[in-house]
């Protein structure tokens, strides 16, 4: 049997508040509540009563059944096909009945809603070549039942006039009769003649048909044959070619064949996967400006290495080391280390090393015997992506990162260094084996490394854009300047240059339409070098940004940057973009996060938030109930029922490596059979138990007691993954189109609407606490958009003020924020590339925006009729 179910909790002294159910009229036998009983939150006894429920149709009728009790305090009801004959609201009331005559009621009664059947429900049939036969037939069934009952009603005193005058006729029809008979006879050999000749003539006209067919068929043999040199340049010849598609088909039939298969079969191109934030699209794309289909997978990563890579004012720098331009650079000129970061990594670890090299002249590794890491024999030599692997050593004193080179003299400059722990068996440690330090790079940027970062629902702006690079509109033409080669500004009347920046690729060619300068920027738009003179160049590896320098007089309206290396004719700037809310409509940060088991939180393609992983659990005091001191080499932490009566819907563990888990800080191992198994390497990891206990292992005498234990304790964060995952439509999001020879951009951009109040609060940080790093502020005042010039605005820590501002009206600010906050996710996206795959798409767009606008209506009309029923209970008491 097929069945939906639906749960609902009912308490006799609370007031029950249900999520819209809506079924649909005419189901049968396949939709099911589910109650769960309670007094007080606690379980009723079902054992010596009856539950009974009440359904109130709209159309008043009112319908009494009794649901089966399936569990102590549960009980569950198949709906009836009757109950659903009605489209609109039905109210649900239900009530125990005990076995000495008394019945409890629910307070509240809480409704669902009935709609009409699109595909099979006869009542709602609006368009089909038999409906009108269908409703002429019962029209006229329904007449003749009324004429039935009238003749019956007469029918008798009818009769009883008739029979007399019958009586007196029946001689009369005797004689009738047989004369009609005699007429008859006659008729029919007539028929008979007329039939014979009917045939004669069927005949005559088949061998004309016939005849007639043959002829054709000649006429088309003599068509197909014709060899002229007029036909080969007669107009059906040219119809083969294809000025659209820049092709001749070998014949008309293989042209009207393509077209019809662009016209009626949807074909998209295969769903890529991928961690990139810079994806091309393909000139294969359709050019009717489909939309790209994507779907948004989160991530959860913890990064070691806490500091700003800005300042890298965290670090201790030693010898003759600096900050420069944003980046570290070693510099040795004695012996000894040239900077060291404090850490918290665990004893006998394995971990990986991820950085970017932008200068080296020597070898770099790591230093100190009494360091995780000890001294190292070459860890990162040459510039680049780099990544080295390496295992902390059984025990140390200094509990830091301490760098060094290897020669006097030498030194290396480094743009941003993560570290991240590889657990034996995940996919992290998979692909510090397998992937490259440029693969690495992409799926592991930097973070921050003040805690676990998951991703930003909001932080994930999907910017399309067609084959030419260059906005003018974010230009920013800066007259009578240009950089010279250190990225400083100098002065020159006869140029100009872009102060704005277009995102590119790394290690990619690129065209623009004239020859002079380019400007290259890394992943935070700090200068790195340029080209001079040159239509084409390779951008660098670090490169993600690209300006450009042109003459006083340069049009910079028609320039153009393509991806590749030949040059074409100007094709004008385009984009799509598309936000996803930043905070839910509590104005708590939305984050889709990851497990090591693979389980993601996921918004689908139609918008669709499904949250597979829990929210950051903190843990309290009182979770804790014992700390065991028995153990040979560690103390175990212990918290018992953690899963059962702490953890809300968790899924349910058993005595191995569940990967269903993750605290911060902390990592999963299988529980030993043994406590004296644990060792000291096993410190700072958890195991799970199939009585649904969490274990936490320390150090031998890390905490005296229970109370020092829950004091240190209290607050580590917990994420774990949902027994039922729940679901959530965000608002209709805006269309992102495809377009030939484009890219897909993922950038860490945001967008937040709201009404002005004393100023506007941003719900994350703008990038470097600066008011450039506003993109856009614009007044919204119905349909009408009016920009904000950023002189009139002040960015103070999050907050926003714009002068002239006043309360309660509607801003829009676009902004971008410190990437190194989220997680970049794991993206999942096709495109249309026919145009009946276009259409498709479009109309998919338009019928989830459509159910989304009536979900939306239906939300708020159960909102105020639960409104309603709290007013009515306040007024009643």
């Amino acid at each position: 049997m097929i069945t939906k179910d639906f749960n609902i909790n009912v308490d006799f002294e609370r007031a029950t508040f249900v999520n819209r159910i809506t079924f649909v009229r005419g189901d049968t036998k396949a939709n099911k509540i589910k109650f769960k009983l309670t007094k007080n939150n606690l379980p009723i006894d079902l054992n010596q009563v009856t539950v009974g429920i009440t359904f109130l149709r709209s159309d008043n009728v009112k319908i009494i059944a009794e649901a089966e009790k399936i569990g102590n305090n549960e009980a569950e009801y198949l709906i009836a096909s009757n109950i659903l004959d009605v489209p609109g609201q039905v109210l649900v009331s239900v009530a125990l009945f005990g076995g000495d005559g008394e019945r409890l009621t629910v307070p509240v009664q809480f409704p669902f809603t009935v709609v009409a059947d699109l595909g099979f429900d006869a009542d709602e049939i609006a368009e089909d070549d038999r409906y009108p036969i269908l409703t002429q037939l019962i029209n006229d069934v329904q007449g003749f039942i009324n004429d039935v009952n009238t003749t019956m009603d007469n029918y008798q005193q009818s009769i009883n006039n008739d029979v007399d005058q019958f009586k007196g006729e029946i001689e009369g029809f005797k004689n009738n009769i047989q004369q009609s008979e005699n007429t008859r006879v006659v008729n029919e050999n007539n028929r008979v003649t007329a039939e014979y000749t009917r045939v004669n003539n069927e005949d005559t006209r088949q061998q004309q048909e016939t005849s007639r067919q043959a002829k054709i068929l000649d006429i088309e043999n003599r068509w197909d044959t014709l060899q002229t040199s007029q036909q080969q340049d007669a107009e059906i010849i040219n119809a083969r070619t294809s000025t659209v598609k820049s092709k001749t088909f070998p014949a008309l039939t293989n042209r009207i064949e393509e077209i019809e298969q662009d016209i009626v079969k949807p074909i998209y191109s295969t769903p890529v996967m991928t961690y990139d934030t810079a994806i091309y699209l393909g000139m294969e794309v359709s050019n009717t400006n489909a939309q790209i289909s994507v779907q948004i997978f989160g991530r959860s990563l913890r990064q070691e290495l806490n500091y700003n890579r800005s300042t890298w004012v965290e670090w201790t720098l030693e010898d003759s080391s600096i900050v420069e331009n944003g980046r570290l650079k070693l510099i040795r000129t004695t012996l000894g280390r040239q900077a060291f970061l404090n850490t918290n990594v665990k004893s006998s670890t394995k971990y990986g090393i991820l950085l970017y090299v932008y200068e080296n002249t020597g070898n770099l590794t790591t230093q100190g015997n009494n360091t995780p890491f000890g001294d190292s024999s070459v860890l990162i030599s040459g510039v680049g992506n780099k990544k080295a692997i390496l295992t902390t050593q059984s025990s140390f004193t200094v509990n830091s990162l301490a760098l060094k080179m290897s020669g006097n003299s030498t030194s290396v400059t480094i743009q941003d260094i993560r570290l991240f722990e590889l657990p034996s068996g995940s996919e992290i440690e998979s692909d510090f084996t397998n992937l490259t330090a440029d693969q690495l790079a992409v799926k592991y940027p930097y973070i921050k490394g003040d805690g676990t970062k998951s991703t930003l629902c909001g932080g994930q702006r999907m910017r399309s854009i067609g084959l030419n690079h260059f906005n003018p509109n974010k230009a920013n033409i800066t007259v009578g300047k240009y950089l010279e080669s250190t990225g400083g500004e100098i002065g020159n009347p006869s140029t100009s240059y872009t102060k704005g920046v277009f995102k590119v690729k790394p290690s990619t060619p690129y065209v623009r339409s004239i020859s002079n300068r380019w400007y290259f920027f890394d992943r935070n738009k700090n200068f790195i070098s340029r080209s001079d003179n040159v239509t084409a160049i390779i951008t660098p590896d670090n490169c993600h940004y690209v300006g450009l320098q042109g003459l006083d007089t340069t049009n910079w309206n028609i320039e153009y940057i393509y991806e590749g290396t030949t040059s074409g004719e100007y094709k004008p700037y385009i984009e799509s973009t598309r936000y996803y809310p930043i905070t839910d409509a509590q104005g708590n940060i939305i984050y889709l996060r990851s497990l090591p088991n693979g389980t993601k939180d996921e918004i689908s393609d139609d918008g669709k938030l499904t949250k597979r992983v829990s929210d950051d659990f903190k843990l309290q005091s009182g979770h804790i109930t014992s700390v065991n001191t028995t153990p040979a080499n560690v103390d175990i932490v212990q918290l018992e029922n953690f899963y059962n009566n702490i953890l809300p819907n968790a899924v349910q563990q058993t005595n191995a490596i569940n990967s269903t888990t993750s605290i911060t800080g902390w990592t999963e191992r299988a529980p030993a059979t043994n406590a004296d198994e644990y060792t000291i390497a096993d410190v700072g990891k958890f195991y799970t138990l199939s009585n649904q206990g969490l274990r936490l292992i320390v150090a031998k005498n890390t905490y005296t007691n229970i109370e020092a234990a829950r004091n240190a304790l209290t607050g580590m964060t917990v994420n774990y993954q949902l027994m039922q995952s729940s679901v959530t439509q965000l608002p209709p999001q805006e269309k992102l189109i495809a377009y030939p020879g484009g890219h897909l951009f993922i950038e860490p951009f945001t967008k937040l609407t709201k009404p002005y109040g004393e100023g506007i609060t941003l719900p994350i940080a703008v990038k470097g606490g600066i008011k450039d790093n506003i993109e856009s502020i614009i007044r919204l005042d119905g349909t009408t958009r009016t920009n904000i010039d950023k002189a009139n605005v002040t960015l103070t820590g999050n907050v926003v003020t714009i002068s002239g501002a006043t309360a309660n009206q509607i801003y829009e600010v676009v902004w971008e924020y410190p990437s190194e906050l989220s997680a970049t996710p794991q993206i999942s996206w096709s495109v249309p590339i026919n145009i009946a795959a276009s259409i498709e798409s479009a109309n998919k767009t338009a019928v989830e925006t459509n159910k989304e606008l009536n979900n939306y209506r239906a939300f708020n009309n159960a909102m105020l009729f639960n409104h309603e029923i709290r007013l009515v209970m306040l007024e009643s008491k």
